[in-house]
């Protein structure tokens, strides 16, 4: 049977209509078959499966036969060209019906439509101020976490309540839990989900190191979402942690995270013996700086300084912003280019650096960096944060070259979707009506294979461009 795909997945043809050919490893959907059925341009019995053109060839035997039974008083001819006629009838009905069927597909897919919004609207009107902590509120929540047919937003606000403190029971958690341990669910729903976890005072901290242990271990696992658990166990470790990733790493089931593994035991070892601590009072110097131009020529050191631990460095990073935003600093602006650039350094102290050169809008003169960040975007060995600020930053410097790069980018569709995300984010902000056809093309790729959150994304980014180009066209007149 022939699933024609849709919002619901409801839409079912028994037989392939004739000539009509779906690619390779993609699901047909209800559009496409109506697409070509326009494009071809085709009568009604070439629209019919192959069961119509049998039904013909069943009729015209049995017809023949039949002549030839009656002439020659044969009954063995009699009895199949009845047989033949009988299946004949029988055909040339079921490839009626066919018809009939693939003429309905707009009218089904219409109602599929008008169904999820009735259920989105009626989702929405539930949730709507009634935040009371009770048995039914608690199971709607979790009915709403687990439907992935649902928004992110109203699914975001049902984690939210499933995580507050007010539970008495333990059930909302675990549900919680059993969502983040479903590799099939969305993946930046998850990883929100287990920040969200680590952060709460409700569980106690062996329980939240269990938990995301397991997801680190799991080889099952999207790498980006085992970098997540392996990035919030940094903050929640202490000397067991420390023991327990250094079972893991000795195992070798996720070689690919060695090395930050290896730096997360160092942090935790750091942050424990209290370095952290003392390390932030060697910024004190850089604090108190009483003018932008002290501050700048001291940021240097301690941006270059490895042996400082990243958040130091990214604070000092931050710290000069707005002053690199007021002024010229040539110095500091290659300070902070060299960091990018540099692969062994830390990945946070990078993207820092992009966001502040980003902001700053002084990297775009840069040929280096700019070929540095392309490099960075399509390299999946890089953080996926990393390469998220990479995609803003090169948005911004190069805008429509930056577009023609943004779409290849689409063409890896098993690329991580916070990846994919940010690329049709950008795209939203400053592509034209020229790539709405390309976005749409990917929407319903990613729909078929189920990544209900990055469809959503591309519409919006759609959206965005319509209105931006409806806008433009309105001024225009004016």
């Amino acid at each position: 049977m022939l699933t024609i795909n849709n919002a619901t997945k409801v839409v079912k043809l028994p037989y392939r209509p004739i000539g009509f050919k779906p690619q390779e490893g993609k699901e047909v959907t209800g559009a496409d078959i109506i697409d070509w059925l326009k494009k071809e341009s085709r009568g009604t019995i070439q629209c019919l499966p192959h069961f119509a053109v049998w039904a013909g060839i069943g009729t015209i035997a049995s017809a023949i036969l039949g002549f030839i039974g009656i002439k020659q008083d044969s009954k063995l001819c009699k009895w199949i060209g009845g047989i033949l006629g009988l299946v004949g009838i029988a055909a040339s009905g079921f490839g009626v019906y066919l018809a009939r069927a693939i003429s309905q597909i707009p009218e089904k897919e219409k109602k599929a439509k008008e169904e999820q919004e009735e259920k989105l609207k009626n989702v929405y009107q539930g949730l709507s101020g009634n935040v009371e902590i009770s048995e039914e509120n608690t199971k709607t929540r979790i009915q709403i976490l687990n439907d992935e047919s649902l928004k992110s937003g109203v699914r975001e606000e049902a984690l939210g309540y499933l995580l507050s403190s007010k539970h008495k029971d333990e059930r909302p958690f675990n549900a919680v839990i059993n969502f983040i341990n479903d590799v099939k669910q969305n993946l930046s729903l998850r990883q929100a989900a287990m920040q969200s976890l680590s952060g709460s005072n409700e569980l106690q901290r062996e329980k939240k190191e269990e938990i995301l242990l397991e997801r680190l271990k799991d080889i099952n696992e999207k790498q980006d979402t085992r970098r997540t658990a392996l990035n919030l166990l940094r903050d929640i470790g202490d000397k067991d942690t420390i023991t327990s990733l250094e079972k893991v790493k000795q195992s070798g089931a996720i070689t690919d995270l060695d090395a930050e593994i290896e730096t997360i035991i160092e942090y935790i070892n750091d942050r424990i013996s209290g370095k952290f601590e003392k390390q932030k009072s060697q910024l004190e110097k850089f604090e108190s700086a009483k003018t932008d131009e002290e501050k700048l020529s001291q940021s240097i050191n301690y941006i270059k300084d490895k042996t400082l631990l990243p958040e130091c460095r990214k604070k000092v990073i931050i710290d000069i912003m707005f002053i690199i935003s007021r002024q010229e600093q040539p110095d500091v602006i290659q300070c902070l280019i060299d960091s990018v650039i540099d692969k062994t350094d830390n990945y946070d102290v990078r993207a820092a650096a992009i966001i502040i050169l980003k902001e700053a809008s002084k990297g775009n003169q840069d040929e280096k960096l700019l070929q540095f960040l392309r490099t960075c975007v399509s390299d999946k060995s890089e953080h996926s944060y990393l390469r998220c600020k990479a995609i803003e930053a090169l948005s911004k410097f190069e805008k429509q070259k930056a577009t023609r790069f943004l779409l290849a980018c689409l063409n890896d569709i098993s690329d991580n979707e916070a990846i994919l995300s940010t690329v049709v984010n950008e795209l939203g902000k400053s592509g034209d009506e020229s790539i709405i056809e390309r976005l749409e093309a990917f929407k319903k790729s990613v729909f078929s294979q189920d990544k209900a959150s990055l469809s959503h994304d591309t519409s919006k980014a759609i959206d965005k461009i319509k209105e931006r180009v409806s806008k433009a066209g309105g001024d225009s007149k004016n």
